[in-house]
């Protein structure tokens, strides 16, 4: 399965091609459209969620909801579209610390940095989450379910939940996708302070993918490990500077007892969360061994760094004259964590679809079910 990403931020949209996807897949539209909504919403978000209302438009590859094998195109479209009224003279020669801006213009050679922030822009995301809500979908066919949690923000934790599925209403109606309250209410009120000190926020957020069976990946080879390709999926995401598998780069101050989970025998072992007859009382590796699913939950934490947009600018240099300058504002957002765990879903799924086809693949979804069973 291939995948090709396209679109920039204030031209007519932005979508995704997949490529090898089998047929038979029934797929809701509205579930698609659900998912996008999520990746506007939340608390901190700037203006321009209030504009953008983003639907998918399916142009190739399903009809009357399902998938018919060839490749799929998704679409959606921005009501923020400017290819009509882009003025080409009035340049942005300006780059912001913490964005793309100087080293893409030098890459490129462009000498108006919007050109570079048209692709760049988070905005894109809306084309990871197209993906993410055909993957989701196609997962849960298989009993996978996929949940993102807000961990902390701005350095204020929130209690994750034993059993973040059990509370999975809770999260997603959550302002600020968690489910703890105090957390959230604390979260809230820095939010709202520093966006009146023109700063930005950053913080973690949490990926669970339950029901993955045992097999997915390979240490075979480096680009077969499932590990490796989560953690280059997760850490293409905009704002992701880090990603940890498990408890990650915890247990580089652990011993090795104190590390590794010890492997029981299930009594018995059918369906559901006993697929297999092992499994460990611990998930410290986060649901993968050697590059390979072993059948516990698949743990991903991301941090992610404060939006480089301020509205008290960092100071910079103006290409154009070579003097010191203040970095523009642009119309931003002050924390981006609720829309990330949505966009980390859809990342996990996209990436865990890859692998599942690998393992079980075949033209229909029909087949791969049986291979499956």
């Amino acid at each position: 399965m291939r995948l090709l990403y396209f679109g920039e931020s204030h031209t007519d949209g932005m979508g995704v091609v997949i490529e090898g996807f089998p047929a038979g897949v029934s797929i809701k539209e509205e579930e698609i459209n659900i998912l996008l909504s999520r990746r506007q919403g939340g608390y901190g978000r700037g203006d321009r969620m209030k504009m953008e209302k983003d639907r998918v438009k399916i142009l190739s590859g399903i009809l009357g909801g399902k998938t018919l094998g060839d490749p799929i195109t998704l679409f959606v479209a921005n009501r923020d579209n400017r290819r009509e009224t882009w003025d080409h003279d009035k340049k942005q020669t300006i780059p912001r610390p913490g964005h793309a801006d100087l080293a893409g213009s030098i890459k490129y050679g462009f000498d108006d940095m919007r050109l570079v922030t048209e692709r760049a822009s988070a905005r894109n995301t809306a084309s990871l989450v197209l993906a993410g809500g055909l993957f989701i979908q196609f997962l849960k066919g298989f009993d996978i379910d996929i949940i993102g949690i807000v961990e902390s923000i701005g350095g204020i934790k929130a209690e994750i939940p034993d059993n973040p599925f059990a509370c999975y209403d809770r999260i997603i109606s959550s302002p600020l996708r968690t489910a703890d309250g105090i957390a959230e209410e604390k979260m809230i009120e820095l939010i709202r302070k520093t966006k009146e000190q023109g700063d930005t926020l950053g913080g973690t957020v949490l990926t669970i993918a339950r029901g993955v069976p045992v097999g997915l990946g390979s240490y075979c080879q480096p680009d077969e490990r499932l590990d490796a390709a989560l953690a280059g999926a997760f850490m293409a995401i905009p704002s992701v500077k880090g990603v940890e598998i498990g408890l990650g780069f915890e247990l580089a101050h652990r011993k090795g007892s104190e590390s590794h989970d010890i492997i029981k025998k299930r009594d018995k072992y059918g369906t559901g969360d006993k697929k297999t007859p092992y499994y460990r009382e611990t998930n410290r590796a986060g649901g993968i061994e050697g590059g390979v699913s072993n059948g516990e939950d698949i743990t991903v934490r991301v941090g992610a760094k404060p939006i480089p947009t301020l509205g008290n600018p960092l100071s910079s240099v103006d290409l154009l004259t070579g003097e010191e300058s203040t970095a523009p504002y642009v119309r931003s957002d002050v924390c981006v964590l609720p829309a990330l765990s949505v966009i980390t879903e859809s990342v996990m799924a996209t990436v865990v679809t890859r692998f599942f086809l690998l393992r079980y693949g075949g033209d229909t979804y029909d087949e791969i079910l049986k291979r499956y069973k």
